[in-house]
C-alpha cells in the first residue's frame, strides 16, 4: 500500500464503501427493529430530525444508502480530525502510523458501521458528530475567524445532534464552554460573547421544543428517555417493588409495581420497562402512560435519590468498558468460516482497544496537572466523558449503543494519549 494512499483522506472513504459493500451486499437491508418503527412517524417521543430525513428521502433503502455514505464521508473527516490531533501533539518519530492506523482501524471497525443498514439513528449520529467536530477542527484552523464554521459549530449542528439524538444534549454545552473559557483567558471577549449567544439561543431552542412537545408527550421535554432511565434504574435496583409496598405509596406508583410483578412472573417476557409499560398499559387502557411515569419517577427521586444516584455509577462502570456489542446485524454472523474469520480479527481489535483505553485513561488521569487546562487531549476527552455521564444519569439501559456517537473521538483520545506518552520516551532515545 503506497504512502501517498494512507495520507489521502478520499482513500479511508473508499475504504468504508468497500468494507460496508462486502459486510451488506448478501444481507437484509434494510435492517429494522422494534424502535425503527418509531421513526417512520414523527411521534412525540422521538426527537424530528431522523423521521424529517426519512420522509424526505421516501424509500428506506435510499436511507439506508444514504447512512452508508455519510459513514464512509464521516471517514475521510475522522482522518484530517486525526492527522491534525497528531500533528498537534507532534511526535519526531511513527506520527504517520499512529494516523494510518487510526483511520484504518476506524474505517474497518464492524461495531461502527452495523448501524449503517438499521433503521435508528445511530449511523447518523456518528457522521452528523464527525462531521460537527471537523467543523470545530477548521474553525480552530482559521484562529476561529470562519464565520461559517463558527455558525455550524455553535448554533447548527448542537442543535441537529440534539434533535437526531438526545443523549447529545450536553455535550455541546461542554465544548462551546470549553472555548469560552479558553477565548477568556485569550482575552477575545467578542469571540466569547458570540460564543454565550450560541450558547442561548441553543438552550432557548431546545427549551422551545420541549415546551411546544409538552401537549403531545404529556410532559415538558424532547422525548421519553430521561422518564424510562429513572424507572429502569429503579427496576435495576431493586427498589421499585419496595418503595410501592409502603403504606403511603401513591396509586399510580402500587399500579407500577403490580404490572412489574406480572413481568416477572412470566418468563416469556424481557426483564425491561418496555415490558412493564405494555402490562401496565393493559391493566390501565384509559390513563396516559407518561402523565402517569412522570408523577411515579418524581415519587422514587424523592424517596430514593441515592438509588438512583448509585444505579448511574453502575451504569457509568458498564459504559466505560469499551468492549463491542456485535448484534444489530445478525446475518454475518451465519457466513461460516469467513464470518468467523472476520469477527475473530474485529474481537481481537476489540479487545485491544479495550486495553489501550484503559491505559490511556489512567494515563490521561495521573497526567492532568502536568497538561496544559486547554490543551488538545483535554478538548477530546471532554465530549467523551460528558456523553458518556449524560447517558449513565440521564440516558436508560442499552448503554454501549447509546454512546456510539461519541465513539470516534474515543478512539483519537485513546491515540493522543498514546502518541503523548511513547512523545516522551522517544525524546529520552539518543
Amino acid at each position: 500500500m503506497k504512502r501517498q494512499s494512507l495520507n489521502n483522506p478520499w482513500f479511508y472513504a473508499l475504504l468504508s464503501l468497500f468494507h460496508q459493500t462486502v459486510v451488506f451486499i448478501s444481507g437484509k437491508i434494510p435492517q429494522l427493529f422494534p424502535d425503527s418503527a418509531s421513526y417512520l412517524e414523527w411521534s412525540p417521543q422521538r426527537t424530528p430530525v431522523y423521521p424529517l430525513i426519512l420522509s424526505l428521502v421516501r424509500s428506506l433503502e435510499f436511507a439506508v444508502l444514504l447512512q452508508i455514505l455519510c459513514f464512509a464521508l464521516a471517514t475521510a473527516a475522522f482522518y484530517s480530525i486525526c492527522r491534525w490531533v497528531i500533528e498537534e501533539i507532534a511526535p519526531s518519530k511513527g506520527k504517520d502510523v499512529f494516523i494510518w492506523v487510526g483511520s484504518l482501524y476506524f474505517a474497518t471497525n464492524f461495531e461502527l458501521i452495523q448501524f449503517s443498514p438499521a433503521i435508528l439513528t445511530e449511523s447518523l449520529g456518528i457522521s452528523f458528530f464527525l462531521f460537527y467536530f471537523f467543523s470545530l477542527v477548521r474553525w480552530i484552523s482559521s484562529s476561529y475567524k470562519s464565520k461559517l464554521y463558527f455558525v455550524l459549530n455553535f448554533l447548527f449542528f448542537p442543535l441537529l445532534l440534539t434533535m437526531l439524538r438526545p443523549s447529545f444534549i450536553l455535550v455541546p454545552l461542554a465544548i462551546s464552554f470549553f472555548f469560552i473559557f479558553k477565548l477568556l483567558q485569550e482575552n477575545r471577549r467578542a469571540l466569547v460573547a458570540l460564543c454565550l449567544g450560541g450558547v442561548v439561543v441553543y438552550g432557548a431552542g431546545i427549551q422551545s421544543y420541549a415546551f411546544w412537545n409538552k401537549s403531545r408527550l404529556g410532559h415538558i421535554g424532547i422525548s421519553d428517555i430521561l422518564q424510562h432511565q429513572i424507572l429502569a434504574n429503579y427496576m435495576a435496583r431493586g427498589t421499585l417493588s419496595e418503595e410501592a409496598s409502603q403504606i403511603d405509596a401513591s396509586p399510580g406508583l402500587k399500579a407500577f409495581a403490580e404490572a412489574y410483578a406480572i413481568t416477572k412472573r412470566d418468563p416469556a417476557l424481557k426483564d425491561s420497562q418496555y415490558s412493564l409499560f405494555e402490562q401496565w398499559q393493559k391493566t390501565n387502557p384509559d390513563k396516559d402512560l407518561y402523565t402517569e411515569l412522570v408523577a411515579a419517577n418524581k415519587e422514587l427521586l424523592r424517596k430514593r435519590p441515592l438509588t438512583y444516584f448509585w444505579a448511574g455509577l453502575k451504569n457509568l462502570s458498564v459504559l466505560i468498558d469499551g468492549k463491542a456489542s456485535f448484534n444489530y446485524y445478525p446475518e454475518i454472523k451465519n457466513r461460516g468460516i469467513p464470518s468467523k474469520i472476520y469477527f475473530g480479527f474485529q474481537r481481537i481489535a476489540d479487545n485491544l482497544f479495550c486495553v489501550l483505553w484503559f491505559f490511556a485513561l489512567v494515563y490521561f488521569l495521573s497526567t492532568l496537572r502536568v497538561r496544559p487546562l486547554f490543551g488538545i487531549e483535554n478538548l477530546l476527552f471532554l465530549p467523551v466523558a460528558t456523553q458518556f455521564l449524560t447517558i449513565a444519569f440521564l440516558g436508560y439501559s442499552e448503554l454501549r449503543r447509546q454512546s456510539i456517537g461519541v465513539a470516534s473521538l474515543q478512539m483519537l483520545f485513546v491515540l493522543a494519549m498514546w502518541t503523548n506518552f511513547l512523545k516522551k520516551r522517544w525524546q529520552r532515545l539518543p
